[in-house]
């Protein structure tokens, strides 16, 4: 998920962090807008209702990404947390 929000690959580092680490220092900060692909940004920019939904899905794959593994939600959680 963070991939497909981010337009990056996992393999690429950002000020030396990892994809899911650069991610969620970015969101500390509260730069959200910074995180997402400029494609989905221009579609996000239609309707409010959109950039929401990209919040929500961020912080959805962030704590699938979470350090501590049994903090991870399980596949049927991300499932119900999704739709």
């Amino acid at each position: 998920m963070l991939e497909l929000l981010t337009g990056k690959s996992p393999g690429d580092t950002t000020n030396g962090l990892d994809l899911p680490q650069w991610v969620a220092s970015v969101v500390q900060e509260e730069w959200t807008n910074e995180v997402f692909d400029l494609e989905l940004m221009k579609d996000a920019a239609a309707g409010s209702e959109t950039g929401e939904e990209l919040v929500k899905t961020l912080k959805l794959a962030l704590h699938c990404v979470d350090p501590s593994p049994p903090a991870r939600p399980e596949a049927q959680q991300v499932l119900r947390q999704a739709a």
